[in-house]
């Protein structure tokens, strides 16, 4: 740092060390064949370190490989090697915001790719790690929080090369503020959820760069107790009540029911989404993409055994088989929707096919997830409920039900595949087919009539 005077201002400039690299031939030790080591030298703030390359040759060598433009041959081969030893040293240096050796060295000399010190391009690089080993979902979920992260920057005038040293706790309130900002927005405010997903998101950007020595965790590291907090989940109530889920259940799709006038068309649809929202509730509340991947070998009558798709990709190295006693409701929904080629590779249910890319599941599952919500909210809608009803009820009313009806919250958190449940231990895997035959059993009530007399009373509300 120097100043300067000038017109009458005092100018305070600071000059950023910047470390320089050089290939050379050490002749301080010659070797016995009379060739000596091609090393890279780094300086950095008056110290000097020499890295090997594995390279001896001799002075005259030496000279001859860097001089000629035209070599063929051996020692082209060997001078392009060189330069792509000088080229990752260089690559090594410009990732690294603040340079030390140790750094660059776990840099230089690991195997990991080095990537720059730059915010999307970590967003990038972890997004092809997330395809290329199938997770096609959580990766379109980083695309989505990038895209964000992108508008963001364009309609605040910022640049849109940034580095993780600009995300500070003022940065992170002030995307935040936008998130939540209807005016950027076409009139709608993102809900906290979704700026909790985007901050969660750069989190993870900014931690991997750190993980993979793109750069050091400083002070200035964002994140954490009395930095930027983020925003905790809001507990949107989404549990259907006992009698709710009943009068979904005992629901008549047929043209005889007086409130599907509007469907008459569609009254096989409606039938089929309908019981699938059953048969995720009496299954443990199993998602869409479950229920899709599902194949007859994963059933045999009075049992279906999966692995949840939303755990299988994160816990590969404990993978836990989910294993549901079916009750006559659940098995006599898959026998009636399911394929009727029951061999064993076959997938249960026709959303699905072998030749089908994770991709193209992906978007089968979204599509076909949209008509579950669509159908399973008309009828609810039908019978008079006030709240919006997707799938995500399903799981929850089954979690909710099962607690307020006495079942061992040991036994819901292995259904519901949870592994943070403290509590379980060992106990989790003590559970007798009769005990969970049993707690099947609470789920449906068997007496129907009071909930088709319900659904009658709906009707004469709405003639």
């Amino acid at each position: 740092m120097y100043a300067n005077f000038k017109n009458g201002l005092i100018c305070i400039q600071i000059q950023i060390m910047q470390p320089t690299i050089k290939l050379l031939q050490d002749t301080r030790r010659q070797k016995r064949d009379g060739t000596y080591p091609i090393k890279v030298r780094v300086t950095f703030d008056r110290e000097q370190k020499y890295y090997k390359t594995g390279y001896s040759l001799s002075v005259e060598d030496f000279e001859y490989i860097f001089s000629d433009p035209n070599i063929r041959g051996k020692n082209k081969a060997i001078r392009d090697q060189l330069n792509k030893i000088l080229d990752k040293a260089d690559e090594s240096v410009r990732a690294i915001e603040d340079f030390d050796y140790p750094l660059f060295e776990k840099h230089f000399l690991g195997n990991k790719v080095v990537l720059p010190n730059d915010v999307f391009t970590g967003f990038d690089s972890y997004i092809k790690e997330l395809i290329r080993t199938g997770s096609v979902s959580t990766a379109e979920m980083y695309s989505d929080t990038k895209k964000r992260l992108l508008k963001y920057l364009n309609a605040t005038n910022k640049k849109t090369k940034i580095r993780f040293g600009n995300i500070t706790v003022k940065w992170l309130n002030e995307f935040e503020d936008w998130m939540r900002n209807p005016e950027f927005h076409n009139g709608k405010q993102k809900s906290w959820a979704t700026v909790a997903i985007d901050v969660r998101n750069l989190r993870r950007i900014y931690n991997r760069a750190i993980n993979t020595g793109s750069i050091k965790k400083t002070e200035m590291y964002p994140f954490g107790l009395d930095r930027y907090e983020i925003p905790g989940a809001v507990n949107t109530k989404r549990a259907l009540t006992f009698e709710q889920v009943n009068m979904i259940f005992y629901y008549d799709c047929s043209e005889k029911n007086k409130l599907n006038t509007a469907y008459l068309k569609s009254l096989d649809q409606m039938e089929m989404w309908r019981s699938l929202w059953v048969l995720s509730y009496l299954t443990g509340g199993a998602n869409f993409k479950d229920i899709a991947s599902w194949k007859w070998k994963n059933y045999s009558p009075g049992k279906i055994e999966f692995v949840r798709q939303k755990t299988r990709k994160k816990t590969k190295s404990n993978i836990e088989t989910i294993t549901i006693l079916l009750d006559e409701f659940a098995d006599s929904i898959i026998n009636k929707h399911g394929t009727e080629d029951h061999d064993p590779e076959n997938y249960i249910f026709p959303f699905y096919s072998d030749q089908m890319t994770d991709k193209q599941k992906l978007n089968a599952s979204k599509q076909q997830n949209k008509n579950l919500n669509k159908w399973i909210d008309r009828i609810c809608k039908n019978l008079g409920f006030e709240e919006k009803v997707s799938l995500m009820h399903a799981r929850h009313s089954f979690a909710t039900i099962s607690m307020n009806r006495g079942i061992n919250t040991a036994y819901i958190s292995k259904k519901l595949g949870h592994k943070d449940i403290k509590t379980t231990g060992a106990y989790l895997d003590s559970f007798e087919n009769e005990t969970d035959r049993e707690y099947q059993k609470v789920l449906i009530d068997r007496d129907g009539a009071k909930y088709t007399i319900a659904i009658d009373e709906q009707k004469l509300r709405v003639v």
